[in-house]
């Protein structure tokens, strides 16, 4: 297993991934030894950080720290400037994100070597992973978890990096690094669904392309991978419909969310098919997508329609949450209610949850393919890979209960696969 390492807040925050070391073999590594001659100047205006990030450029620039010097420990350099770490940190990655300088997990941080005059790119490649999503949270989605193992795995085989980035507001300003940083091969926007940062991305005129992300129709030609939900839920739902469910509720994230609106869609036209109304009481539109959330909506949706016999959920994360709900208030699952999750993170939960599999390695595979066949040919036409999820029975759906003893066919047989 592939193990991925995230520091994630704001711009200042970046952690560098790095799988191609930097210096060059038998070359000796030249350590720093700064002459402390930096003082703040009270006549700058400009914040702390940005006049060491200058002054540490100026000395690059001048030979002083030459290619490979290793720059000394973070904590040490702060103590001697007499300035704070996070100061200091924030110098150090934006220097790393323009290319000056080169952070290297467990050994240092390095001046970095030159590239040759007129080389398209440089020797090691970097892939900039930018989400408005605050992966470091307990509580962040597995899904998008697995999609940066995937996108690890497939950097490494083309033998480069990867840091991950939560960027805020104002975009243009945290984006403008990666618009000069040297050894960057392309931005992968994950989970966005902001126009304005999308736009952000764009401008740096660095390779983009979108994952689980909605481009904006002023962009049009931009690469993408993505899924289409609908027909996926629409088999999940058909299914508990076959199974003589009639009172199916759904609980949905926001349909601001393009693929949270194709779940919706595929559950009504599940339910349109089989000629069986929609309880529009039963279908609850913008809970927020984690489980704490649904399983609070859950205990308020059978505290009021304790007649339901089935849940279809957006997300597995709330699946399970509503899961939990349904125990805490004697249900069993499925012989008193079914549920259905969408992602397929909950294989191991008890019962195991029936859900619709979206291929996440693939996703990130095919987005790392999509950076750097731009990269090689950045006049082809643009990308918009689909990858189609897959309904996945598991044993948290069944038979509706006045079904159950009149069933004359096996339930679906669980499977872990």
């Amino acid at each position: 297993m592939v193990s991925l390492m995230l520091t994630i807040g704001s711009i200042s925050d970046e952690k560098v991934i790095q799988t191609v070391s930097d210096v060059v073999p038998g070359r000796p590594k030249p350590s720093l030894g700064l002459p402390m001659s930096w003082k703040p100047d009270p006549a700058d205006s400009r914040p702390i950080y940005a006049q060491v990030k200058d002054w540490l450029r100026t000395r690059v620039a001048q030979g002083e720290l030459v290619p490979g010097a290793a720059i000394r420990d973070q904590a040490v350099l702060a103590a001697d400037l007499g300035i704070s770490d996070m100061t200091v940190r924030r110098a150090l990655i934006e220097l790393a994100d323009e290319g000056v300088l080169n952070r290297r997990r467990g050994k240092g941080t390095f001046v970095s070597l030159p590239t040759a005059p007129g080389a398209a790119i440089a020797t090691r490649l970097r892939i900039a992973i930018v989400t408005p999503l605050d992966l470091t949270h307990q509580r962040s989605p597995l899904f998008y978890q697995r999609i940066l193992q995937a996108m690890l795995r497939a950097a490494e085989d083309h033998g480069a990096s990867i840091s991950v980035r939560r960027d805020v507001r104002p975009y243009a300003e945290s984006f403008a690094p990666l618009a000069s940083a040297r050894d960057l091969a392309g931005i992968a926007l994950l989970g966005c669904l902001d126009p304005t940062m999308i736009e952000a991305a764009v401008a740096t005129g660095r390779p983009t392309v979108l994952i689980d992300s909605v481009a904006p129709a002023s962009l049009p030609d931009l690469d993408e991978v993505n899924h289409h939900d609908e027909a996926s839920a629409h088999d999940a739902v058909a299914e508990l419909l076959r199974l003589g469910h009639r009172r199916i509720a759904m609980l949905s994230a926001d349909t601001a969310s393009l693929f949270f609106a194709q779940r919706v869609a595929g559950y009504r036209l599940a339910h349109a098919e089989a000629r069986v109304p929609v309880d529009e009481a039963l279908v609850l539109i913008g809970v927020e997508p984690a489980s704490t959330n649904a399983y609070a909506a859950t205990r308020s949706l059978i505290a009021a329609r304790p007649d339901i016999t089935a849940l279809f959920c957006s997300t597995d994360e709330m699946a399970l949450g509503a899961m939990a709900a349904l125990r805490d208030a004697g249900r069993r699952i499925p012989d008193d209610t079914s549920i259905i999750g969408f992602g397929d993170i909950g294989v191991f939960s008890s019962p195991a949850l029936s859900s619709v599999r979206i291929p996440m390695e693939r996703l990130g595979r095919d987005a790392v393919e999509c950076l750097f066949q731009r990269l090689d040919d950045p006049d082809r036409p643009a990308q918009k890979r689909l990858v189609e999820p897959e309904w996945i029975p598991r044993a948290s759906s069944g038979w509706a209960p006045l079904n159950r003893v009149e069933a004359s066919v096996t339930p679906p047989r669980e499977t872990r696969a």
